[in-house]
């Protein structure tokens, strides 16, 4: 993954495109999916299910508005 300016695609090793850049935000990818961002927001809400037990240890990714979706991986076999 790669940011060129506001906006995110995917490299290969060498460093070039091969995803251009068209999101706002991406994962990686695994399992041949990543999960992309067109818009929105994306944040991390942590809690602690047992705060007795000491610091925060659940962490969440929560999404805002926008558009989200997952692209295949270009070399991925189906």
């Amino acid at each position: 993954m790669a940011r060129l300016g506001e906006q995110v695609g995917f490299v290969d090793r060498t460093g070039a495109f091969v995803i251009q850049p068209a999101f706002t935000d991406a994962d990686s990818f695994e399992e041949g999916l990543a999960r992309v961002r067109l818009g929105g927001t994306w944040g991390l809400r942590v809690e602690n299910p047992y705060p007795d037990l000491g610091p925060p240890s659940t962490y969440f990714t929560e999404i805002s508005g926008g558009e989200y979706g997952y692209i295949r991986h270009p070399q991925s076999i189906e």
